[in-house]
């Protein structure tokens, strides 16, 4: 009779659990003079099955992070996709005249309401003017020679940037002092 528990038979089995006994006798079969080869095969399935509870644990380890990463930063496409209207917003406040300001109210209550949302969401602005320049966070599309601003100061600012959960999902577009 033949049952599979991992491709061996029964009587396999058996063998393996009489020389795990012998091995119980002598725990270090390594310093006898003659290991068996049941016992060497004990050895070797023993360490396989460590190195396959390793690997187990890891592949877990690995799968958990990559879900809290997801959920974490699931977001990131749908932002990019939003951070355009921001930008017409923050346009249209920019260009619109005195004369204007019902219009210009509202849509600064609509801009307003729209960083709010993005605020939620943990989606937050860089505004890096007058900072020092951060290559990791802006880019610089031009230098300008300002002797009265100190080197490397971020003078205008084009357009912001943006970070999701602290990862940038936009640089900031900005021109810095030389």
């Amino acid at each position: 009779m033949s049952t599979d528990f991992g491709k061996k038979t029964i009587d396999e089995n058996a063998n393996i659990l009489n020389a795990m006994e012998i091995l119980e006798e002598n725990p270090n079969p390594q310093e006898s003079e003659e290991i068996s080869p049941m016992q060497k095969e004990l050895i070797e399935t023993k360490d396989k099955l460590l190195r396959t509870l390793a690997e187990m644990e890891n592949i877990r380890n690995r799968t958990k992070m990559d879900i809290e990463k997801a959920h974490k930063y699931g977001l990131e496409k749908f932002a990019q996709a939003l951070l355009p209207i921001v930008d017409s917003l923050e346009k249209a406040l920019d260009s619109m005249s005195a004369a204007d300001r019902a219009h210009a109210q509202g849509v600064e209550l609509t801009l307003k309401l729209f960083l709010e949302t993005l605020e939620k969401f943990n989606i937050k602005p860089i505004n890096p003017l007058q900072q020092s320049f951060d290559p990791s966070k802006h880019e610089a599309i031009s230098v300008q020679p300002m002797p009265e601003v100190k080197p490397n100061t971020v003078v205008t600012v084009f357009q912001k940037g943006y970070e999701l959960q602290g990862r940038l999902i936009r640089p900031a577009l900005v021109i810095v002092s030389q």
